[in-house]
């Protein structure tokens, strides 16, 4: 048996008020919830907030790439994870991303920009890191499933040393890039998730049930009806059903 956690990082008012209404929405999943917080922003949680564990940490990096430092806090007696952006939805079972993760080292989607080379000109950094791309996928950063594997922990380790190394205005890509590089610099093949687990709400085509909504905007009321096709989009909280072709 793995004992597994659901991992955010979160600091900010905003940020952490987000990241407490996505534990309440896994609350589901029937595991402890796990928050990595900075010291000025416990302020924000209030009484009861859902969270079995707090961690408090200074994080180091700017922005988004501060999220690649959380590894090495987390605690030992877990085996395996899910680390979800704050503004994630659980809305049904997750356990298959788990079980992948166990099984692989690594679980995540395919980001809604995919191919690494052109999301924001990061076809740069590949070619400096001798890397040819032919529309290599690129990874969401948002949920990523991931055990104590010793693979799948090589790449968190390098996941970060991107990160801290990362030079210049690096906003427009924040973390998520350096993730997918990482996977590539090590030849380390993960498990790709359908987006029914990180569903981001910019248009993609939804067959079937979506299991982790991956958006500031709430998920719309009866996101997970649909007739026997399954085939809808949602795009910024509007939902737009796909007639079947004839």
């Amino acid at each position: 048996m793995h004992k597994r956690a659901v991992v955010y990082a979160a600091w900010g008012e905003r940020h952490v008020g987000e990241a407490i209404t996505s534990a309440t929405t896994a609350a589901l999943v029937g595991v402890d919830r796990l928050l990595v917080t900075n010291g000025e922003s416990r302020a924000f949680l209030g009484a009861g907030a859902p969270f079995e564990r707090i961690i408090e940490h200074t994080f180091r990096l700017p922005g988004q790439l501060a999220k690649s430092e959380i590894f090495d806090l987390l605690p030992a007696e877990y085996d395996s994870f899910v680390f979800l952006d704050s503004d994630t939805h659980v809305l049904l079972d997750i356990d298959q991303g788990f079980e992948k993760a166990e099984t692989y080292g690594i679980a995540a989607a395919q980001a809604t920009m995919y191919a690494l080379e052109h999301f924001w000109g990061f076809g740069e950094v590949l070619r400096e890191a001798g890397l040819r791309s032919r529309e290599i996928l690129q990874y969401n950063s948002g949920v990523i499933f991931f055990s104590r594997m010793p693979k799948a922990w090589e790449v968190l380790k390098k996941w970060h040393e991107l990160c801290a190394n990362a030079q210049g205005d690096v906003s427009a890509w924040g973390d998520q890039p350096y993730l997918t590089l990482a996977m590539e610099l090590l030849s380390f093949n993960p498990y790709t998730l359908s987006i029914a687990y990180n569903y981001r709400n910019f248009g993609d085509l939804a067959c079937g049930n979506i299991r982790i909504w991956h958006s500031h905007i709430p998920p719309p009321p009866g996101v997970n009806d649909f007739s026997a096709s399954g085939l809808r989009r949602f795009l910024d909280g509007q939902r737009f059903d796909v007639a079947r072709r004839t």
